[in-house]
């Protein structure tokens, strides 16, 4: 059951202009903001001494009443105080509201950019990378959780109203550092005094508005942008999960792809050679008849014992029982010389191609070659053409069945990639934008604008 608040409230005339000021945080209030001249007040004085008069030159309309009660994380808070703080800078400012519940004391909830946070101040000093109590660098652990920094700077009070537990001015300033691990946010406020340590929570703005009971004319600020502790619609467990399930589907498609290969028979239905020489120019030649027995994909492996030249090849596969003709165009080359480093080579004297869903039948392979060999042109001077020789290239032909295609595979693991792809580059562009304010970005953005942070 939620506790409630103390029913009792102090109040008082405003000793600058008589308005009736309310304490609710009995005996823990030090300073108190007068709703009606602004004026702040001593509360530690029997006399209630005014301490700074007239402060605030514009009133503001909160969007949670002071002496407004909710409830939030089980507990019934008050709220009794609120301020406005802004940067060095005067450009980002935010609202805080000061809570209070007689049973757990006092609490924050911070609005800023419609974004809100619940905000409690921590005893136990957070550990630097080292263990060091006072050495603070770009992370922090508390309770087992690593913290980044976010935002180092300076926090100005620029505007103060109702109570607070301490004597508050504007124009107060603290040195500021803020680390983040969503949805959780450190910071350290220091001054010459000392240092506050505080843990805040990110809080649903709808959440805010049902315990506070928000009325309806006053409408919660238009959210903007990412907030530096604001959980991320792609969690760890989230994208975990997907990586999970993308797991399992790329063992399953590799199971089925090998087991579907694996189902076909793999054998040598023809293995010979063919001679071209010279005389064999632009003229095609015929291996002889060979039996598929069953559907497959096939393996056409070609190879010519060339070294410092080239072969072009075209090839037709022909289905004898009714003169389907699969054509299909390759070629080697090999180069192997000497030089400063040693022997080296490149190219190959062999290639292949694969031929898919081959129904069972009889075959032949019609083979036209051509190249330096065979006189085409020379292997100094490509423009030149040489004498036509008699020398023979000898030309190897092996045709195997249950060829292993790998590009079904791939096309399924594309597939099924697309939304883990998806996933991933909308969860970066979140982390984009939650560190687009930070000095201290991971994400490294160049002059256009651009991602550079690979």
């Amino acid at each position: 059951m939620a506790n409630q608040s103390s029913p009792h409230v102090k109040t008082f005339s405003c000793p600058n202009c008589a308005g009736s000021v309310n304490i609710r945080a009995i005996g823990s209030t030090i300073n108190v903001v007068c709703s009606y001249c602004s004026s702040i007040i001593d509360t530690n004085d029997e006399n209630y001494k005014v301490v700074d008069a007239f402060t605030n030159k514009v009133q503001r309309r909160t969007i949670i009443a002071l002496g407004q009660r909710g409830e939030l994380f089980g507990t019934l808070w008050e709220t009794i105080g609120y301020m406005e703080r802004c940067d060095q800078s005067g450009q980002y400012v935010w609202s805080e509201y000061l809570l209070f519940n007689p049973w757990k004391g006092f609490r924050w909830l911070t609005e800023y950019g419609g974004h809100w946070s619940f905000v409690t101040t921590i005893k136990d000093q957070p550990k630097g990378v080292k263990g060091s109590n006072t050495e603070y660098t770009n992370f922090l652990r508390y309770k087992d959780t690593e913290f980044l920094l976010f935002n180092k700077g300076t926090a100005k009070v620029t505007y103060v109203l109702g109570e607070f537990y301490w004597q508050v001015r504007v124009g107060e300033q603290v040195d500021l550092q803020e680390f983040i691990a969503p949805p959780e946010i450190l910071s350290m406020e220091s001054s010459a005094d000392e240092i506050v340590w505080s843990l805040g929570r990110y809080v649903e703005a709808e959440t805010v508005r049902v315990a506070f009971q928000v009325p309806a004319d006053k409408p919660m600020p238009v959210q903007t942008g990412v907030a530096p502790n604001q959980p991320s619609p792609y969690s760890p467990e989230y994208t975990a999960q997907i990586k999970k399930f993308w797991k399992y589907f790329v063992y399953a498609i590799f199971l089925i792809h090998i087991g579907t290969c694996f189902s076909h028979s793999r054998e040598t239905v023809y293995k010979g050679y063919i001679t071209f020489t010279s005389e064999d120019k632009g003229k095609a030649k015929v291996t002889p008849q060979f039996e598929i027995k069953e559907r497959t994909t096939i393996d056409i492996n070609m190879s010519a014992p060339i070294n410092n030249t080239w072969l072009e090849i075209g090839g037709d596969f022909v289905n004898d029982e009714n003169g389907e003709t699969e054509e299909f165009e390759t070629g080697l080359e090999y180069y192997t010389g000497t030089d400063s480093d040693g022997a080296w080579s490149e190219g190959s004297t062999n290639a292949s191609r694969k031929i898919e869903s081959v129904p069972k039948g009889k075959y032949h392979l019609n083979f036209e070659v051509s190249g330096p060999p065979l006189g085409t042109t020379s292997p100094s001077d490509p423009s030149t053409p040489t004498a036509l020789t008699n020398n023979p290239v000898i030309f190897d032909i092996e045709v195997r069945t249950g060829a292993l295609i790998w590009e079904n595979f791939w096309n399924a693991l594309l597939f099924i990639s697309i939304y883990p792809i998806f996933v991933w580059w909308k969860k970066r562009k979140f982390e984009i934008n939650r560190w687009s304010e930070s000095d201290f970005s991971p994400y490294a953005v160049d002059d256009s604008g651009e991602d550079d942070s690979e």
